[in-house]
């Protein structure tokens, strides 16, 4: 666990407490990939496996997770939500929920930080898969919206304007 992994599993828990119901910790992140796993047990459905809801949060959370890393790699601690996501569920989930992500290839995330300074405002589609084994379980892209200077949005209410998330 790099010393980014505590930290980024803190902020979680605090920012989205349903991280901490469902078991979510931080696995690992090498500057690329950032792996985050949750147990089974909190979040098995009728059926003896995962829930596709807890399913569907790990890949939500696992994207805003690795977009919150990068962007603070650039000094930057914007709010960022998740304005839209997809998945696909290829297998049953029957052990500990593992979600990855890393930054497609074709992404200039340079050019994402410079458009961001430019605007303060931003989106971009982060894919994450849920692995079983050596198999993917679930595939997720999550579009993530990244507006505002600071993560602690103003006037108390926990919400953004909705002009600072349409991402144009």
């Amino acid at each position: 666990m790099t010393d980014r992994c505590r930290p980024l599993e803190e902020l979680l828990h605090i920012e989205v407490p349903l991280s901490r119901h469902i078991g979510m910790y931080v696995q690992s992140y090498d500057d690329q990939w950032l792996e985050l796993r949750a147990n089974l047990e909190p979040n098995v459905n009728i059926y003896g496996c995962a829930f596709g809801g807890s399913i569907y949060s790990m890949c939500a959370l696992t994207g805003w997770g690795l977009l919150i890393l990068k962007l603070e790699d650039f000094g930057l601690t914007p709010r960022i939500l998740i304005a839209g996501g997809r998945i696909d569920y290829a297998a049953p989930v029957t052990e500990t929920i593992r979600a990855r992500a890393r930054l497609p290839e074709e992404v200039d995330f340079d050019r994402f930080v410079a458009d961001y300074r430019g605007r303060t405002k931003a989106r971009m589609d982060i894919p994450v898969e849920v692995v079983l084994g050596d198999r993917v379980a679930a595939r997720f892209v999550g579009t993530y919206a990244v507006a505002g200077e600071d993560r602690l949005f103003p006037g108390g209410n926990g919400f953004p304007d909705a002009g600072d998330i349409d991402g144009g």
